[in-house]
């Protein structure tokens, strides 16, 4: 029993948040191309990378929940959780912590110098997100500002599994910054409007500075800031991906409207994947991405010919 609740404190569960490590992989992969990558040492290596990764967001979790102890009563679902509802002691929670913490960073030491301290900049947001004197939370637009920043680490983290000399393009960066950005203002517009308007701000002092409609316009705004770096690696990278991109401003407009739903899955990201619909679009998207890195059309070379055309 024991066992469990330390596997529920860890939230295994919210592993598959985990996910934006893959596009890191899949990008280097597709833009670096290195010759003979796909063995089975490199195939073990990413294995223990995402362990590691994995492990140390579970000890963010802890982090998360040992400075939410007085705060989470007030969420009618969190407040069952292991530490908040007395099932496992203060103690237990710090000791669970620092375990997960030197396991994560010992894994991390064995990949490579720059997945390392990956790992300790994302220790670093976890502490800068949950812990005063910052509690960066705790403040309207940069508690999803930095919540979000993790998305950037995570893809980060994926691209130097493999690799040690190249650095990511700052376009894929944004994009997954501000995506992040996206899925978290949508996450608490979600919360915004289930939770009961007594609870909110002592649920989550931000809630303060928030309304449904300034959540909602920040959505949108940070969807368009992702979009606009979105077109501008795609027509970089090759333009003919292009095609892709109504299918990626529609997954946009799909999880939107997931979040305006009563009750919405939106609260719970890490459960997304339980939507046939959403996860169709999203395999469609990128089958559709990945057909148009290997074709030519050169039709589509017309649009970035700027000059006039006369009849």
């Amino acid at each position: 029993m024991l066992i469990s609740n330390y596997l529920k404190l860890a939230r295994i569960d919210y592993w598959p948040k985990n996910v934006f490590v893959l596009p890191g992989i899949i990008f280097y992969l597709i833009i670096v191309k290195p010759a003979d990558i796909l063995n089975i040492h490199n195939f073990l290596l990413i294995i223990f990378s995402l362990l590691a990764i994995c492990i140390i967001c579970s000890s963010n979790y802890i982090l998360n929940e040992i400075a939410d102890l007085r705060t989470d009563k007030f969420h009618p679902l969190k407040k069952k959780r292991p530490l908040v509802s007395g099932k496992i002691s203060l103690f237990q929670a710090t000791f669970a912590y620092f375990f997960f913490l030197v396991c994560g960073l010992w894994i991390g030491f064995l990949i490579n110098n720059k997945f390392f301290f990956s790992l300790l900049l994302l220790i670093l947001m976890g502490i800068l997100y949950n812990l005063k004197p910052i509690r960066a939370k705790d403040t309207a637009y940069l508690d999803v500002i930095t919540e979000s920043f993790n998305n950037v680490i995570r893809f980060f983290l994926g691209w130097s599994i493999l690799n040690v000399d190249y650095f990511p393009p700052v376009s894929l960066l944004i994009i997954f910054w501000f995506g992040g950005s996206f899925l978290m203002s949508v996450k608490r517009f979600a919360e915004y409007r289930f939770l009961k308007k007594k609870n909110l701000i002592k649920y989550r002092l931000s809630f303060k500075n928030y309304t449904e409609n300034s959540l909602l316009l920040s959505s949108i705004f940070y969807c368009l800031i992702s979009c606009l770096f979105m077109g501008i690696f795609l027509i970089k990278y090759k333009i003919e991906t292009l095609i892709s991109f109504p299918f990626i401003a529609m997954s946009f407009i799909y999880y939107l409207n997931i979040g305006l739903q009563k009750n919405s899955l939106a609260q719970s990201p890490e459960l997304i994947f339980k939507n046939k619909k959403l996860m169709l679009l999203f395999l469609v998207t990128v089958i559709i991405f990945l057909i148009t890195t290997k074709i030519d059309i050169p039709m589509f070379y017309l649009f970035q010919n700027i000059s006039l055309l006369k009849y």
